[in-house]
């Protein structure tokens, strides 16, 4: 008795012996009375098999086994001495299948910001505060905190224009913009506690049938409060802004990580927490969106702010329905 198989990975021009299939799987596919060749399309777990009762069990353990590794297909040619497992006569009915992966409709790759949807906002909006009174105490002035909120919120509310330019021209000078941005940098990162708590349980749901992108206007050092955090685990594709070189709403970001993934714009949807950089910005390249309501979203989103994404959800526990409903409505 042996198994082999073949894994055609992302390049397509790979191929690997899989050596680990689970145990529980190898105790099913060992069904079979002769060689038999079945493909799983990991994308949208499409089985066919030679006959369903048989393999049904198999499913679940292969694309457990295989989605986060290679996200693409894998063929495995079976060789047993057990009988039960015949192909089934031609024209024999077998149970309905999973989406194919030809419609328009198909959702391939989630493009996720990460100030807002991932962390919350805060320790920015901290950084930008601190590096706002340090340059003012150079002068000899003082910064108000709740004036500095004030106009933090109004810029949220707005959901347009650059937030470092709002607070240089009311607290500073409009050209002290680069060195408010340059100083608040020093201090903007993300502690353990500003991972919203329902980030990883929603990437585990969503990395069993989606590639995730991270797509998002930060420093590269963010990478490692990912890493730390758990995230980066559940991370395929990486447009940062300092390594892309762009920043949302420039098109390019969005298309790097378009063309990393070898997706198109139709089937991926953007998921981010402003409507002037991530939802217009992702429109504009042809990507549905989700829009966060958190972090730098408004304090008080007006419907026609609620209108401009397809979908708006207020926790990130809410994405994976959110993207069955994108889904479904085309």
């Amino acid at each position: 008795m042996s198994t082999r198989a073949w894994i055609r990975c992302p390049d397509g021009g790979k191929q690997a012996t899989a050596s680990s299939v689970p145990s529980a799987a190898q105790a099913t596919v060992f069904t079979a009375e002769a060689p038999v060749s079945i493909s799983v399309v990991i994308m949208d777990f499409l089985l066919i098999p030679p006959t369903w009762s048989a393999w049904s069990a198999w499913l679940s353990n292969i694309t457990e086994f295989s989605v986060k590794n290679f996200k693409i297909d894998v063929m495995f040619a079976l060789e047993c001495d057990l009988p039960g497992c015949e192909p089934p006569p031609e024209g024999r009915d077998v149970p309905p299948q999973p989406r194919s992966d030809s419609g328009a409709d198909r959702i391939d790759l989630v493009l996720l910001d990460v100030g807002g949807p991932i962390y919350d906002d805060t320790p920015y909006r901290d950084a930008l505060l601190r590096a706002a009174g340090e340059l003012a105490a150079e002068d000899g002035r003082s910064i108000d905190e709740a004036e500095f909120q004030q106009v933090y919120d109004r810029h949220r509310q707005a959901q347009g224009g650059s937030l470092r330019t709002a607070v240089a021209e009311r607290f500073l000078t409009p050209p002290d913009r680069q060195r408010l941005s340059d100083r608040a940098e020093r201090y903007w990162e993300y502690p353990p506690s500003a991972l919203h708590g329902d980030v990883l349980p929603t990437l585990q749901q969503l990395t069993e049938r989606y590639r995730i992108a991270v797509v998002a206007n930060q420093r590269a050092a963010v990478l490692d409060a990912l890493r730390r955090d758990g995230v980066a685990d559940y991370i395929d594709i990486w447009a940062v802004s300092e390594i892309v070189g762009a920043e949302k709403p420039d098109p390019r970001i969005f298309q790097h990580a378009l063309r990393e993934a070898g997706v198109e714009p139709k089937n991926a949807v953007h998921v981010g927490n402003r409507l002037d950089t991530d939802v217009r910005g992702a429109h504009r390249v042809g990507l549905r969106t989700v829009w966060v309501v958190r972090g730098e979203a408004p304090p008080e989103p007006t419907p026609e702010q609620l209108a401009e994404p397809d979908v708006a959800v207020f926790s990130l526990a809410e994405l994976p329905a959110a993207l069955e409903r994108l889904q479904e409505a085309r």
